[in-house]
């Protein structure tokens, strides 16, 4: 049995929703013993966990025996969950009243097709919107079951589902090894027969030191060459006053 139909937010007022459509199939449904639909197990199935802004299934379940028509109501969280659209199985056609936080999905076999039978029937397939992050609960609060023969009897309600809704956490970016890598410099020859600039500044002050060594010396030099000539003519001046004294005297 599939479910082809997604049907989409709507309100229909629940008498003319099951009642005119079982009241229409049944008319010409072939005669059957008076005799009460069993619908056992009812159950609600849905996604343990989902994060804010995924589009979720919840599913109605349950075994069945001659159900031609059914009432189903859930209760919602309109805080956490948005309403979307509800499907049904195909061989019927369905309704949805839709209220703050609550969903009526009603739903009917047509002429005389029979009505369901099986175990782990999906009796309603409705679809959310996460908004929020929080525990979600989809509960079934009322339920009605209507048999080929126009029996009716109300089901067990209280099956839950509960869907923990978290935020999404943003992706991790991981640093690219490549960018921690920091390339070394490659070291330039120097040219044959020359040094590094370094050891050119050594040379240069080296030759500027000898230099000024030089200077130094030089100085020293003309110092005493210049005293030493002082000396020759301070004893020539000498030598000439003593001759011209002498030459006086006599």
């Amino acid at each position: 049995m599939s479910i082809p139909l997604l049907v989409p937010r709507g309100r229909l007022a629940p008498a003319l929703a099951i009642g005119a459509l079982v009241a229409g199939s049944v008319a010409v449904a072939p005669a059957a013993y008076a005799a009460a639909p069993e619908v056992t197990g009812l159950a609600v199935a849905a996604v343990s966990s989902a994060e804010i802004g995924e589009e979720i299934a919840v599913d109605v379940t349950g075994d069945a025996t001659d159900l031609f028509a059914y009432e189903i109501t859930v209760d919602f969280d309109p805080a956490l969950l948005d309403y979307v659209g509800a499907a049904w199985p195909d061989g019927g056609v369905g309704v949805v009243d839709e209220a703050a936080g609550e969903v009526t999905v009603s739903y009917t076999r047509l002429g005389t097709s029979p009505g369901l039978e099986g175990e782990g029937l999906t009796l309603a397939s409705l679809q959310f919107e996460t908004l929020a992050a929080g525990d979600a609960a989809v509960t079934v609060s009322g339920a009605t079951a209507v048999s080929s023969t126009t029996e009716t009897v109300a089901l067990d309600a209280g099956a839950s589902a509960r869907i923990a809704i978290a935020a999404e956490v943003p992706p991790t970016v991981e640093p690219d090894p490549e960018d921690d890598v920091v390339a070394s410099p490659t070291p330039t020859a120097a040219p044959a027969g020359s040094g590094s600039d370094d050891d050119g500044a050594a040379s240069a002050g080296d030759e500027a030191a000898a230099s000024d060594d030089l200077l130094a010396t030089g100085g020293d030099s003309g110092a005493w060459i210049l005293a030493a000539g002082l000396g020759v003519a301070i004893l020539a001046l000498g030598a000439t006053l003593l001759v011209r004294r002498r030459a006086v005297q006599r």
